[in-house]
């Protein structure tokens, strides 16, 4: 079972979804430090709460512009008011923008983190980890 909300956490839902886990936080404790798959799995544990931090900005940036950018939809602001609503629906687009514009956690969850853990290679996702038998 998934513990994780795709909503709230798709990061970590995603990580353990694919994995078979339920616990994305137990992914490098069977490998030592000195292991590859040590590093490929903390930085699968480190993207996987990095998306979660970008998916909690967008959401934050976008529910912040969603009422300014709903009113000047309905047209309910005055032409005084229009021109200060058009620089705040600019400003609050462009944090969305800047929120939606930080990829890098989905990137690294999106590509093999080790040559040998690509689908390429004939390994099946829930056989790259002990946890996931």
């Amino acid at each position: 079972m998934n513990p994780y909300d795709p909503n709230t956490e798709p990061g970590t839902h995603f990580v353990a979804d694919t994995l078979g886990i339920s616990n994305v936080n137990m992914l490098n404790t069977t490998y030592r430090p000195a292991d590859p798959l040590y590093r490929a799995s903390t930085r699968v544990i480190t993207s996987a709460y990095e998306l979660n931090e970008q998916h909690d900005r967008v959401t934050v940036a976008a529910r912040d512009a969603f009422p300014l950018l709903e009113s000047i939809g309905r047209g309910e602001l005055g032409r005084a008011r229009g021109e200060a609503a058009l620089g705040a629906a600019r400003t609050a687009t462009s944090r969305v923008a800047a929120a939606l514009g930080r990829s890098g956690a989905r990137a690294n969850l999106g590509r093999p983190a080790h040559p040998a853990a690509a689908p390429s290679a004939g390994i099946s996702s829930t056989a790259c980890h002990p946890l996931s038998r």
